[in-house]
Formats: C-alpha cells, structure tokens, sequence
C-alpha cells in the first residue's frame, strides 16, 4: 500500500537472469520495501513484468504525494537514490536522456545497460522479453551503480546516438510509438527494431536469406537431381523448394558476412569508435571472433591494448570474454593488469568479472 511508503522509504529489486520469449531461462523475481526504521518487508512477484510494475507504481505514489512540496522530479529521485555516491552522475544521465528511447515517455525509471539507452517503465518490461542479449536492465534510483559505467553512459552512448544506429531507416509504413501507444504497439516496435532489425537499413545482417549467392561457372553447368533440392520455408511462412548448393554457398556468405562485420568490430574497438561499434553489432558482429592477422586477438584484446575505455566498456556489455586467449596465451584482463597506462580498462574488466555492476 502506497500510505506504508514514507519519506526516505526505498525499494530493493532481486531478479535473476531475464526470460525470453525465445529462450528458456527460469527467473524468480522480489522486492524488498525498506521503512525508516531499518524494518523489511519482503514481497515476491509473479515475473519479472510484475516486479517492474509493481517497484514504479510504489515509487509513482510517493513521487506524487509529494508533489506538493516539489516540483522538481530529477532532484526528488536524485535524493532517494539508493547509491547516493553516483546520485550526481545518475541525474546527469536523466538530463541528457529524459524521455524514454522507445515511446518518448517522460520520467525515464531504467537504462538498458547493453544498447545504452534509457527507458520507461513499459519498454523496460518489453526489452525484458528480449533475453540476455537486450535484456541488461538497471534501475536508475534503486540499483547500485558503477561510476564508470555512467561514465561510459554519458560519453558514448545516450538514446540520440543509440537511435541513429537502429533506427537509421525507417520503412514508411511503420510510425514510431508514442506515450499513449498500446502496450502491443510498443511490442511490435522493440521486437521489430532489436530481433529482426528492422530499421538499421541495407546493412547485410547474419539472418538475412536474401544474400546474394555466388556460383563458379563450372558449378553453374553442373546438373542437379531432384535429390539435390528441398522444401523449406521462407519468412512467410510459405514454403519453397531450394537448391542444396545454393543453400551451400549461401551460408558461406553469410560467414563472409559476419566475419566482415566482426573484423569491423575490431576496427572500431582499435579506435574507440562506440557508434562503429553498434553498427558493427547490428551487422551480427561476433564479440569473441579472433583476427587470424593479429595473433589471434579479439576485438576486447585490441581495445584492452589501445587503452580504450568505452570501447572495452561496450564489449563487456555485450559478450566479450575477458578471459579468450590469444596466440600469446594473454587474455584482455592479463593485458590490463600488466599495463600502467590501462588502470581504468583494468577496473571495467575485473568489476564485469565480478558482475555486481555489469550484470
């Protein structure tokens, strides 16, 4: 009940690894309201859609009742902060980013950590559906933070630049959500920007069926027999009947592809180039692919050694593996530790090693 949240109340969110609708990851979500007095009061919800919620209508109630006595929302959140030491830089992230990255909705409560954006409560319960590779939600007054993340927040990312990557092109028949859009409207944004990405233009993607295929001219006066070719089923769900060799020599080139995207990934992380970065991800870029041309090193390898902090940032969000060796046996963390100049890389890989921040 709201008139059991008094001033200087807060509540504590528990959840475990998010559930996608495309995967199959348990979750066992609570929240603890926190009075004055030090007393706890445990609650458990049903999902994690319900955790969220719940956690904002309890803090929209307290936020209104004491509207009366402030108009100035950033500075009532800021104080209730849980992680009172990032307060100031938490605020700073709501000033740059104010209104959600999805729908435009003011009173922005969450940031997804992995795209760099902030969010409502209703999208943040959407990317939540995403699974792990969208999914990295915080609460930004009710989680504790590391100032190096809202560092990196505030330097590299925010939702301007979040949006120019996946909403660089937009079709014409698709209108981006408003506050008042239905929840399903939403859904059908999200799914379509992050799942299918939809809206990052004619970049070739991992997924796509439609590559061109590439056929040597000998291979092109072979025969084929009916033993040769299968049904399968395009992306409406129609079926059709395709060739085994031109499936083949699809798939190698979207090998091609996605090694091209990753060997772009390890170009931007060289220069600490975060938008290159996110393009290079929305292209299925693989954070752990290793340069056969660079003793085997990974694009976290290459930002380790250049010093570059919001590039090794971005990695970690995003699946780099601190621990991938390369053809010298040194993994990115050994590098860091061993360097003088890299204190600041080292501290973002053991603080993504230890995952209280980074999770």
């Amino acid at each position: 009940r709201s008139d059991n949240i008094r001033g200087g109340q807060h509540a504590e969110s528990s959840s475990s690894s998010p559930q996608s609708q495309w995967g199959s990851q348990k979750t066992c979500s609570s929240f603890i309201l926190v009075r004055p007095d030090g007393h706890r009061l445990a609650f458990q919800a049903d999902n994690d859609d319900e955790l969220l919620k719940w956690i904002s209508a309890l803090r929209r109630s307290t936020k209104w009742r004491d509207f009366a006595k402030t108009t100035d929302y950033l500075e009532l959140d800021r104080a209730r902060a849980v992680d009172h030491a990032n307060a100031d830089l938490l605020a700073d992230v709501v000033r740059a980013n104010p209104t959600c990255a999805e729908c435009s909705k003011r009173d922005v409560e969450w940031v997804a950590t992995a795209v760099g954006c902030t969010l409502c409560v209703d999208c943040a319960a959407i990317h939540r559906k995403l699974g792990s590779e969208f999914a990295k939600l915080r609460a930004l007054w009710l989680d504790k933070w590391s100032p190096l993340m809202l560092r990196y927040l505030l330097r590299a990312c925010g939702n301007d630049k979040v949006n120019n990557v996946w909403e660089a092109s937009l079709p014409r028949e698709w209108v981006k959500p408003t506050p008042e859009s239905p929840a399903h409207e939403k859904e059908q944004w999200i799914v379509a920007k992050y799942v299918w990405f939809g809206f990052i233009g004619d970049e070739p993607r991992q997924d796509d069926q439609d590559v061109n295929v590439k056929e040597d001219d000998d291979q092109d006066d072979e025969e084929e027999s009916p033993e040769d070719f299968f049904e399968e089923e395009d992306h409406d769900g129609e079926r059709k009947v395709t060739s085994k060799k031109k499936r083949h020599h699809r798939k190698g080139d979207v090998r091609d592809a996605i090694e091209a995207a990753s060997s772009d990934l390890a170009t931007a992380a060289f220069y600490d180039d975060v938008p290159g970065l996110m393009r290079a991800y929305t292209r299925r870029a693989s954070p752990t692919w290793q340069d056969a041309k660079n003793r085997s090193r990974s694009a976290l390898h290459v930002a380790t050694l250049a010093g570059n902090v919001d590039a090794v940032a971005f990695l970690l969000l995003n699946g780099a593996d601190a621990h991938q060796l390369d053809d010298d046996d040194a993994t990115p963390l050994s590098l860091a530790t061993a360097s003088d100049s890299a204190v600041d890389v080292a501290q973002l890989i053991l603080e993504a090693e230890q995952g209280e921040f980074w999770a």
